[in-house]
């Protein structure tokens, strides 16, 4: 994730970090700053998801 401060989320015990980009939004596991993996998503499909799970 470049740069950007994340915000920080928490779901139940886990925990991710949200960074949005000016197409993209990133998502990573906050624990794993160096090694884990960085799921990209566009803005699009990130307001959706954030629509659905906000129901």
């Amino acid at each position: 994730m470049a740069g950007a401060a994340a915000r920080s989320l928490c779901f139940t015990t886990d925990h991710c970090a949200v960074e949005q980009g000016a197409r993209t939004v990133y998502v990573r596991d906050s624990k794993a700053v160096e090694a884990g993996p960085v799921l990209r998503i566009g803005r699009d499909g990130w307001a959706a998801f954030v629509g659905l799970a906000a129901k």
